[in-house]
């Protein structure tokens, strides 16, 4: 039928932009972990080893997600959760830093994005997209 056709496109093309978005933020956050071992730090939510951890785990996580999305489906179920709950943090900590009245950087891709009410609000239209992509590739396979 025509609309699973349409229903298997849109879930394709939703993976291969959520995975390439990851997949790029990833790689930003590798090229230079020490910077956004220094954004995580200006949200003054973490400090000491943690900070350096993250900094090296959260990039790596975004990696595994952003392939598997693209190219390893039965890893695709964990990557959409792992997306959601990436998101969920990256969201807290956001909120928290406009809601602090913090003048921060997201740290998301490199350079100098503000953080506000806008990073946020994307973060939740992010978060969103993991939802459906995750109960559309449930849909589509189960077993995956």
């Amino acid at each position: 039928m025509l609309s699973d056709r349409l229903a298997v496109k849109g879930i394709q093309i939703l993976r291969c932009l959520m995975g390439a978005l990851f997949l790029y933020s990833a790689l930003v956050k590798l090229r230079d972990p020490h910077a956004f071992a220094e954004n995580i730090l200006h949200y003054r939510i973490l400090e000491g080893p943690l900070v350096a951890w993250l900094a090296w785990g959260i990039p790596w996580m975004e990696l595994y997600c952003g392939a598997s999305l693209l190219l390893l489906a039965p890893f695709r179920k964990a990557s959409w959760i792992w997306i959601k709950v990436m998101l969920l943090l990256f969201t807290v900590a956001k909120l928290s830093a406009v809601l602090r009245g913090l003048d921060v950087s997201c740290g998301c891709f490199g350079g100098d994005q503000p953080v506000g009410w806008g990073s946020v609000g994307i973060n939740l239209l992010l978060s969103f997209l993991a939802t459906l992509g995750l109960v559309l590739d449930r849909r589509r396979h189960p077993v995956s």
